[in-house]
């Protein structure tokens, strides 16, 4: 079974970013923008904007109105890098029902009979 963290990178963060790049061009910010801000390339932003990667997973309907409303953030203060804006909702989703289903499917591929992670996410 994988580790939580080895979920988070290779599940959530690439959807968060995916999310948050989308938004980003949705409030008004050019994709090479978003590709300054979220320090990465211009086509991990394309391929975001038009769904080719990172849409794996979806986010509750609370966690894509912050995603909504962190993208706004950025566009205020273009000059701070949102790595904690990240942080903060990469911690909102380790502890929302996004990170317990992930947990349940991975734990179901390995045939597990008890989640080897319950004080993290209390399923």
């Amino acid at each position: 079974m994988k580790q939580p963290c080895e979920i988070i990178v290779l599940n959530i963060l690439p959807n968060l970013r995916a999310q948050l790049a989308k938004k980003l061009v949705e409030v008004g910010l050019t994709q090479q923008e978003v590709s300054e801000t979220l320090d990465i390339t211009p086509a991990a932003v394309s391929q975001y904007v038009s769904k080719k990667r990172g849409h794996r997973i979806s986010f509750n309907s609370q966690i894509q109105k912050k995603i909504h409303q962190k993208a706004k953030e950025i566009k205020r203060d273009e000059k701070e890098k949102p790595i904690n804006l990240i942080c903060t909702l990469c911690e909102e989703i380790k502890n929302s029902d996004t990170f317990c289903k992930l947990l349940e499917r991975e734990k179901e591929e390995q045939e597990c009979e008890k989640c080897k992670y319950e004080p993290i996410c209390e399923c």
